[in-house]
């Protein structure tokens, strides 16, 4: 009996390799010379054709996988040409003992012969083990659950470079100058997953403020566009572009926290948006009832941005629509979850009061000074109010359900279904305390009074 011995060539005796070799000479009960083992060959006297002609001498073919779910080109094809001529095909896996299992069909995502080729030029130059390479594509893999065994193989190789130059050539240098152009994958959108860039919906990469600000100035130590690009890996067309307007780049827009800044992340949780039009224009925008709302949020947003006061505009439909372009605050509002905008919160008393009032001048509701209630979706952000009460304020309050998922609704004589569950927020005991240290922005809220229908 003779068995093929198919593995990745930057395995070839190693500590693994000399394991396996080992177990298949005892399992099947053979001599060395019965095990065909292309490592025996030399390499670059002899075409693939060679090896597959090896394939054909044997009876039995055995390998083992480059990473979990990975083979290389090379196997990849002995593998088909073994089953095609109906031979018996073995997967060696190693846990604590090695174990064979009969393959019938090839089910792991096998590499293009460049990519292989990229993967033995990483092991011979930086001298990489097999073992470390498998190692660091688990701990990617279990990293980055969105990537693709390819993308992953491909990072983790990246990042073993960059342990190994001691940070000299970075993961993000490898995957921008360094992958060969054959590569049969999208390095823009690996660096996009693992939040190396951003890019927007139609691929197009977005630059961060701290990203155009150092092209900028670059381009001024270098005197030269082309050099500042290619260093950076950015179109020459847009640093050019960022040097024309490099006036208001540099001016760096520092986001402190203030009552004002308070007050806009409230109102944009309860009744505001934030989007970017086809046009690529950055709005922040509030669309409500109450022209005392809408003022409070554009005096807030204007001081906020330190930009001209403007008047919100009445719609047809009799509602007020406060706006405002800004790409840095889109940025700012966009790119934070509650958690990172807690410390522009919390920054003092002031900041808490004026994000609270925000939300109940959107959600909240006063039922003639005795029961003050805010009504939101969001979970989270109801027992962070909850507890922004208790704590700056002594406010007892409490949660509990306004309405369920899939019930049918009312509102302006349409018939809805509610989507989402209610959560209401409840005071009572301290409404007074409540109306004293928070307060409403709209008087009809303010006094407790019914709401008025607005005239259309």
């Amino acid at each position: 009996m003779k068995i093929y011995y198919s593995r990745w060539i930057g395995s070839y005796s190693t500590e693994r390799d000399n394991r396996i070799l080992g177990y298949i000479i005892d399992r099947f009960n053979l001599s060395r010379d019965d095990v065909l083992d292309p490592s025996s060959y030399r390499h670059g006297e002899h075409k693939m054709e060679y090896y597959l002609s090896k394939v054909d001498d044997a009876d039995i073919l055995i390998y083992y996988e480059l990473a979990p779910g990975i083979i290389s080109a090379g196997v990849a094809k002995e593998i088909r040409h073994a089953l095609r001529k109906g031979k018996k095909v073995y997967k060696v896996t190693l846990d604590e003992e090695p174990r064979l299992m009969e393959v019938k069909e090839i089910r792991e995502e096998a590499l293009t012969v460049n990519e292989t080729r990229y993967i033995n030029e990483v092991a011979l130059q930086y001298k990489i083990p097999i073992e470390k390479i498998t190692r660091k594509y688990l701990e990617v893999r279990k990293r980055y659950r969105e990537l693709t065994n390819k993308e992953a193989l491909i990072l983790a190789t990246a990042e073993l470079i960059e342990e190994e130059s001691e940070g000299l050539i970075t993961v993000k240098y490898i995957l921008k100058r360094k992958l060969p152009k054959q590569y049969k994958i999208d390095t823009r959108k690996l660096m996009a997953k693992i939040g190396l860039i951003k890019l927007d919906k139609r691929g197009r990469r977005i630059y961060t403020e701290e990203e155009r600000i150092k092209a900028v100035k670059l381009a001024e130590k270098h005197g030269n566009i082309k050099i500042a690009a290619k260093i950076l890996g950015i179109p020459e067309s847009t640093l050019r572009k960022w040097i024309r307007n490099k006036d208001k780049i540099l001016k760096k827009w520092d986001i402190k926290p203030t009552k004002e800044l308070a007050y806009v992340i409230g109102a944009i949780l309860s009744d505001g948006s934030v989007y970017r039009t086809k046009d690529y224009h950055y709005r922040i925008e509030l669309y409500v009832k109450d022209l005392e709302y809408a003022l409070e949020f554009w005096k807030a947003i204007s001081k906020v941005l330190n930009k001209r006061y403007k008047k919100p505009f009445k719609t047809k439909d009799g509602r007020w629509r406060a706006e405002y372009s800004s790409k840095k605050l889109y940025t700012f509002l966009k790119s934070k979850k509650l958690d990172k905008l807690k410390p522009y919160i919390e920054y003092n008393k002031n900041t808490v009061r004026y994000f609270l009032r925000a939300l109940y001048d959107g959600d909240g509701s006063n039922y003639m000074n005795y029961k003050i209630t805010l009504r939101i979706t969001n979970k989270k952000l109801i027992d962070y109010v909850k507890e922004l009460l208790y704590r700056y304020f002594n406010i007892e309050s409490r949660i509990r359900i306004g309405g369920v998922e899939g019930e049918a609704l009312t509102i302006e004589s349409r018939s809805v279904v509610r989507k989402r569950k209610l959560w209401e927020l409840v005071i009572t005991k301290h409404a007074k305390m409540f109306l004293k240290e928070i307060g409403f922005t709209i008087t009809e809220k303010r006094l407790g009074l019914p709401r008025r229908k607005k005239s259309r």
